[in-house]
């Protein structure tokens, strides 16, 4: 029997130098970490620490909400205002010539019908239209503000009240277009509140014709109701409104005077929705539930065109309201304007609006993916696609069929999603089951994606390029910007950067099912470590869960840094690289050794 000698130890390398950011499958991609915290391609191919965030001082109070929108103040216009609804007062935020961050209050309480509740500010033209509080702000006139919905309620007879006690008619007599009576028959009454003086419970001599009309204007479809005369009861389009807001103008085939009994109301409502969006000049929402008298909704509005106070305008033209009831069952999870349509979203259905005016209003319903329930706010357009959170993962959407892009997040579910768009960028804040938050990154373009933290983000606002985060905080709510700005209200209360981010990421197994005794023999990790930066580089071998440090490096002045790391011999390991600071891993070099023996020979 002879036996050969041992073969020469045959060595190879391999460098891996793009990596392809969080890849949680059981085997992850080349390039593939399968966790990290802290990191972000914007470095790809190589894999960097993310932008330290700027934290906003923008004072004390609760926030429940933020839009963007220019600003117009003292004749000059400021570009992506950030709105922020804070307490009980609406706050623009802007940045003055010199870069310092100021603010002006264009709103106070008493525009609000509920205070500690979140606020969703649509935007539309100059305007900022805040649900379910159905209020406006105009930003470029701050003296037109003002709620959508209108209520006067006219009483009749005796009337007693501190104002002063008095005796009230109700009157609708003829008139011409303009509001002056006439005893001639027109097609037009107006309609009046008189006020008599209060003689022994009854009615004495005449006094005046009440104001109620501050709230209504030309061509607004008002709902009237509580005439004795049920006829008369209904929708009328108001042709006029006295300048002295005495009287409305409208179309009616009846003059009546009703003095007492029953309150006469006059409302201009806006319909409750579940959501709401703008498009085409138009504000667009979604309700699913039942009404104040128990009926079953299930309906689309849209708001006259340009007009959002009026939505139940229907003269048979071309800027009239419009409203339509949904087939498919169940309620609505969220609605968004995309290409420049308005979608809404049930969990297994999407809806398109179709058309220009509403005669040629469609509505088709696809069953399809939509939104998931809770994540309505998961909605965002990036680089001219439709991203959101469906029940069966992120998707991807351009007006065809939802595609999935979240196979590298591996099989944990996520719910309650909120994202944010800036960039080539997609930031997506999920729940886990446990109900623990995790803020995510995936780049649209490398189609890549990367965990940022676990911060707890409750709304995401773009103003420009900068992305905003709405946040909870331990004292309240706190703001922060993805790019860094952090500009403070003055030079004595300035905002802050965030400290050195700590970072870490943990690749998948390696030389796991490697056959012929092949084992690596070296390791080389190169980095970019600047000044002030600290990488720590830790193994686990055969899942054992412990890691074992192997270096630790600061930074230098020259910033290109290789560690390298002796692994021991091992079914398989995974690396840990982690640190704090800036940091940028550019290649990770593999080197190989085949120990195996020749053949035996018999």
């Amino acid at each position: 029997m002879r036996v050969t000698g041992l073969k020469a130890n045959k060595r190879s390398k391999t460098m891996l130098t793009a990596f392809t950011g969080l890849d949680k499958r059981a085997k992850p991609a080349a390039g593939g970490f399968l966790d990290m915290k802290n990191m972000s391609g914007k470095h790809s191919p190589r894999i960097a620490v993310r932008d330290r965030r700027g934290i906003m001082n923008l004072g004390e109070h609760k926030i429940y909400g933020l839009s963007s929108l220019d600003l117009c103040l003292n004749d000059t216009i400021h570009q992506n205002a950030l709105i922020a609804v804070r307490g009980e007062r609406i706050r623009a935020f802007y940045y003055k010539d010199d870069g310092v961050l100021d603010f002006k209050d264009v709103a106070g309480p008493a525009m609000f019908e509920t205070l500690d509740t979140e606020k969703v500010g649509v935007v539309s033209g100059g305007y900022v239209y805040f649900f379910p509080d159905k209020f406006y702000v105009n930003l470029m006139d701050l003296t037109d503000r003002d709620k959508l919905e209108a209520v006067a309620q006219l009483g009749t007879g005796a009337i007693y009240s501190p104002g002063g006690d008095g005796y009230f008619e109700v009157v609708l007599e003829p008139c011409d277009l303009d509001g002056k009576p006439t005893e001639n028959e027109t097609p037009y009454r107006r309609l009046m509140r008189k006020r008599y003086k209060l003689v022994n419970g009854g009615k004495g001599d005449f006094v005046t014709d009440v104001a109620y009309t501050t709230g209504f204007s030309d061509m607004d479809t008002v709902t009237i109701s509580g005439f004795s005369d049920v006829e008369l009861n209904g929708d009328y389009s108001i042709q006029k409104v006295d300048p002295l807001h005495q009287y409305i103008v409208i179309t009616a085939s009846k003059a009546v005077v009703q003095a007492g009994g029953k309150t006469v109301t006059v409302s201009r409502l806006v319909p409750d929705m579940d959501y709401v969006v703008a498009a085409g000049n138009r504000l667009w929402g979604c309700r699913y539930g039942v009404d104040a008298t128990g009926k079953p909704i299930n309906e689309i509005y849209a708001s006259a065109l340009g007009d959002p106070k009026n939505w139940r305008k229907f003269l048979g033209v071309s800027t009239d309201s419009w409203q339509a009831s949904v087939g498919s069952c169940g309620v609505f999870t969220g609605a968004i304007c995309y290409d420049g349509k308005p979608i809404f979203f049930k969990e297994d259905a999407i809806i398109k609006i179709y058309g220009d005016y509403p005669a040629e209003f469609t509505m088709t319903e696809h069953a399809l993916r939509g939104i998931e329930s809770g994540s309505a706010k998961s909605a965002v357009v990036v680089n001219d696609v439709l991203y959101y959170k469906s029940a069966n993962g992120v998707v991807k959407y351009d007006g065809g069929i939802p595609v999935n892009i979240d196979a590298a997040l591996g099989n944990t579910k996520w719910k309650n999603a909120v994202a944010g768009g800036v960039d080539d960028r997609y930031f997506i804040s999920m729940e886990d089951m446990s109900g623990r938050r995790s803020l995510l990154t995936y780049d649209t373009v490398k189609r890549q994606w990367y965990k940022e933290d676990d911060i707890s983000v409750k709304d995401f606002c773009r103003c420009g390029r900068e992305l905003y985060m709405l946040c909870d905080g331990e004292e309240g709510n706190q703001v922060y910007t993805v790019g860094g700005s952090y500009n403070g209200l003055n030079e004595d209360n300035a905002g802050a950067l965030e400290p050195p981010v700590s970072w870490y990421c943990e690749t998948g197994e390696l030389e796991y099912e490697t056959p012929d005794h092949v084992y690596v023999s070296m390791l080389q990790i190169r980095l970019d470590i600047p000044f002030g930066s600290r990488v720590q580089v830790d193994v686990e071998y055969d899942s054992d869960g412990i890691w074992r440090r192997q270096q630790v490096i600061e930074g230098r002045k020259k910033s290109a840094v290789e560690i390298p790391l002796r692994p021991h011999r091992c079914d398989h390991f995974r690396l840990r690289i982690s640190g704090t600071g800036d940091a940028v891993i550019c290649s990770v070099t593999k080197q190989t050794e085949d120990c195996s023996a020749k053949r035996w020979k018999l």
